[in-house]
């Protein structure tokens, strides 16, 4: 099979996954009549993931699962190259929102979504470089990266190298 006729069968695959997922969520049972329709609109604007993990960690059923649609969806979203999908997805990892937290898959997505233009991403992993976190210390890494995020516009990583 040809990489072309295997990018579009994934891309459909993960397009029907992504509207199979917003319109069924499992057993999860909804009184209100519009929550297909609320669920894809939060999961456009992109969940207020600590919100949400906390209420998971809670037992919150609906939050855990929104957090497992949200995955999938800026899954989707990073793999075509979308940078605010690689931040949330990288996030989520980073943090164990409605997954196992997976610091070493994080960085990989914080770096794609940095080379994407993310300066949030660009600024986690300045964060995660200079704590440590999943990776080895590395100061200099971790400026390199704040630097990136303060050129573009991320206040924080601007305060970060002022340290």
């Amino acid at each position: 099979m040809s990489r072309t006729v295997e990018l579009i069968l994934w891309i459909i695959f993960t397009i029907f996954l992504f509207f199979w997922g917003v319109c069924s969520l499992g057993d999860v049972d909804y009184d209100d009549q519009n929550s297909e329709e609320q669920t894809e609109q939060e999961l456009s604007d992109y969940l207020d993931l600590e919100e949400y993990g906390k209420n998971c960690s809670s037992g919150d059923d609906k939050s855990c699962a929104m957090l497992k649609k949200q995955l999938q969806y800026s899954r989707s979203k990073c793999d075509l190259n979308d940078s605010q999908g690689c931040f949330y997805l990288g996030y989520q990892l980073d943090m164990g929102y409605g997954v196992e937290e997976d610091n070493s898959s994080a960085i990989d997505i914080y770096k794609k979504g940095c080379q994407l233009g993310s300066s949030s991403s660009c600024y986690n992993l300045g964060i995660m470089y200079e704590d440590g976190e999943g990776i080895a210390a590395d100061p200099k890494s971790a400026r390199t990266y704040y630097q990136k995020a303060c050129d573009l516009d991320n206040e924080s990583a601007c305060k970060a190298l002022k340290k």
